[in-house]
């Protein structure tokens, strides 16, 4: 298991995962995380991927992309609902030939974050 955080080097939230996982082809990686809510609440999370990419939260399935594609910041929009308390997030990353990595944000309808979302990578 590696830990990866964004790459302290491109600003905009960018994952990497060729420079954690080395540059493989035909690879898959996952990431998860835990997200605390103080309340239930509509979300929108915000993803790009460089190429394939699954999001589950709560163990349900919120998104499916199989495609051959660049990562770009906000590429799928998905509306979701947090429940009060942990909710997991689990993301499947596909790389196809190339770059590999992911965005992930989660914001309001408008596209700003919350402030009062915590997350961690245990619970």
């Amino acid at each position: 298991m590696v830990t990866a955080r964004p790459d302290s080097k491109q600003k905009d939230g960018f994952v990497n995962l060729a420079e954690y996982l080395n540059h493989n082809e035909w690879t898959v990686a996952y990431a998860c995380a835990y997200m605390d809510s103080p309340e239930a609440r509509q979300v929108q999370f915000r993803t790009g991927s460089d190429d394939d990419l699954k999001v589950w939260l709560n163990g349900q399935l919120v998104l499916g992309k199989n495609i051959g594609r660049y990562a770009v910041k906000d590429q799928d929009i998905v509306p979701v609902s947090l429940k009060s308390g942990s909710n997991e997030i689990l993301l499947k990353v596909c790389n196809r030939t190339g770059s590999w990595g992911f965005y992930m944000r989660i914001t309001n309808e408008a596209g700003q974050p919350y402030k009062d979302l915590r997350i961690s990578d245990s619970r």
